[in-house]
């Protein structure tokens, strides 16, 4: 009787790079498999602590069949950040002079940022 050892490593394959606006929670994450020789499929374990994502990153996928092999890989991690939306702005008008106490601060709308954002005024 041939006795085998187990030393191949789980087989992976790439993974397309995780496109999201603003952040990404921990619910939209996927984890992948990988095929292994002997155990079949393996479940990833993954490297990020926190969430939600809220910067570009990258993800360590890593697979360990039962004998101890191990295989990782990377995946990227792409947070997309629009620029807020600026409302239009009328002329402001004054007869002798304006004083900052008669201008309203304009506020734009931003999706990543929960709503509004408050403008500063320089003059």
């Amino acid at each position: 009787m041939t006795i085998t050892e187990d030393t191949t490593p789980p087989t992976v394959t790439a993974r397309d790079a995780i496109n999201a606006a603003c952040s990404l929670a921990e619910d939209a994450v996927t984890f992948p498999t990988a095929n292994d020789a002997c155990d079949g499929e393996i479940t990833a374990t993954r490297d990020v602590a926190s969430f939600p994502i809220t910067s570009n990153t990258s993800i360590t996928w890593m697979y360990e069949d039962n004998a101890g092999n191990t295989a990782t890989q990377t995946q990227e991690v792409i947070i997309t950040d629009e620029a807020p939306v600026l409302p239009v702005l009328a002329p402001i008008a004054s007869a002798c002079k304006l004083e900052r106490s008669n201008v309203t601060v304009p506020k734009a709308t931003d999706t990543c940022d929960e709503g509004m954002i408050t403008g500063t005024m320089r003059a």
